[in-house]
């Protein structure tokens, strides 16, 4: 129960993981910058449009997406991880993902 408990406590108020929170396994969304912009990439959705895209025979792992987005494997970690990559990196994972970059991030206001 009180691993439960602990779960729970890393989820934000709508239910929302936040990586880089404890050791980040199974965030739901990160905050990520561009630009010097605040977003929350919906980290979920990402990771089922990997498992979709395997799934299709397109990519075989993590390191099929990365090497038919054109970046190293660790580049590709990082972003499934919730961490901040360049705008030009993300948008290429998202490419191989066929995802768009309006449908899994969304600008935040500053605190």
């Amino acid at each position: 129960m009180a691993e439960e408990e602990s779960f729970h406590a890393r989820l934000g108020r709508h239910g929302e993981g936040k990586a880089g929170m404890g050791n980040g396994v199974g965030a739901v969304t990160a905050h990520v910058r561009y630009r010097g912009v605040l977003y929350r990439l919906d980290l979920a959705r990402c990771r089922r449009a990997l498992v979709m895209r395997q799934v299709e025979g397109e990519v075989s792992s993590l390191d099929g997406l990365a090497k038919r987005a054109r970046l190293s494997r660790s580049t590709a970690s990082r972003f499934f991880a919730g961490r901040s990559l360049s705008l030009g990196a993300t948008l290429r994972i998202l490419a191989v993902l066929r995802l768009k970059f309006e449908d899994v991030v969304e600008a935040m206001e500053e605190p």
